[in-house]
C-alpha cells in the first residue's frame, strides 16, 4: 500500500466481530482473486444484499444468488472497472475522474443532499437486504453460526 502511494485510501482493519456493520456501509464487493476455496466473504455480501464481481477462478458454488457476476481476470483492469460501473448502475458523468473526484465536481450541496437516502430508501434496502440473507440461508449457509464459529476459532484457535 505505501509503495502504491495509497496509504491514505486503505484502512487495515483488522480482526472484527462487528463485520455486518462494515457490508451494510458497503454499496459494492469486488473479489478479484486468483485462487480460493470458498470464501465467505462472498457468501456474506450476497447475504447483506451487496452487489459483487468476483473473478471466473472462484467455485461456483460461491454463487447463491442473482447479486453475483463472475469475470475472468484476463479481461483486464479497465474490463473490470467498466464492469463494477455498470452494475452499480452509476450515471453518465458520475464516475470517478481517476483523482478521487466525481466527473460532475460542480454539483452543489443541495444536490448532494437530494442524493441522500430517504427513509423509504432506508426501508426498501433492509426489505432487500432479509430477502438475501433468507436465500443464502435457504442455500444451506447460515452466516451468523457460521460468523460464530470464525470468532470462537479467531479468538481461541478452535474450530467446532
Amino acid at each position: 500500500v505505501e509503495e502504491l502511494g495509497i496509504s491514505d485510501k486503505v484502512i487495515f482493519a483488522g480482526a472484527k466481530k462487528d463485520v455486518y456493520k462494515y457490508y451494510n456501509a458497503m454499496d459494492f464487493f469486488l473479489y478479484p482473486s486468483r485462487y480460493e476455496g470458498l470464501p465467505g466473504t462472498v457468501v456474506e455480501a450476497q447475504a447483506s444484499g451487496i452487489s459483487c464481481l468476483i473473478s471466473d477462478s472462484i467455485c461456483e458454488e460461491v454463487v447463491l444468488t442473482d447479486l453475483v457476476k463472475t469475470k475472468a481476470l484476463s479481461d483486464g483492469v479497465e474490463d473490470w472497472a467498466d464492469e463494477c460501473i455498470k452494475m452499480m448502475d452509476i450515471p453518465e458523468g458520475r464516475q470517478s475522474s481517476g483523482d478521487g473526484e466525481t466527473g460532475d465536481a460542480q454539483s452543489s450541496t443541495a444536490e448532494a443532499s437530494d442524493m441522500q437516502p430517504s427513509a423509504d430508501d432506508t426501508d426498501a434496502l433492509l426489505a432487500k437486504r432479509r430477502q438475501y440473507a433468507k436465500k443464502v440461508y435457504d442455500a444451506g449457509f447460515d452466516v451468523t453460526l457460521q460468523a460464530q464459529k470464525f470468532t470462537r476459532f479467531y479468538e481461541g484457535g478452535k474450530y467446532e
